[in-house]
C-alpha cells in the first residue's frame, strides 16, 4: 500500500484506491471512500461516467469544507489589526 497527496482531483481519482477528505480546521475526516476501479487501470477509465462523477464530487466536498471551516476575514483581522484614522 502506498500513500500520496495528489495535486489535483483527476490525479487523485486515477491513482487512488481510497480517498480521504479532511476539513481544514479542526482537521477531521469528512469523507472516506473507496475508488471502485481496481488497481490496474488504463487511461480510458477517465472517460467513464463513474470516473467523471467522482471527479465532480471531490471539489464539491472540498469547497463545502472550505466555506464552512475557514473564515478568511477573521484570520486577517487577527493578523492585521484595522488602522483607525
Amino acid at each position: 500500500m502506498s500513500r500520496c497527496a495528489p495535486h489535483d482531483v483527476e490525479e487523485a481519482v486515477y491513482l487512488s484506491t481510497r480517498i480521504l477528505v479532511f476539513s481544514s480546521r479542526p482537521g477531521r475526516s469528512v469523507e472516506d471512500f473507496r475508488v471502485p476501479f481496481g488497481e490496474k487501470r488504463n487511461l480510458g477509465i477517465k472517460l467513464s461516467p463513474e470516473f467523471m462523477k467522482l471527479k465532480r464530487h471531490l471539489p464539491d466536498l472540498l469547497h463545502h469544507e472550505q466555506q464552512n471551516g475557514f473564515d478568511r476575514e477573521a484570520l486577517l483581522r487577527k493578523l492585521v489589526p484595522l488602522q483607525h484614522a
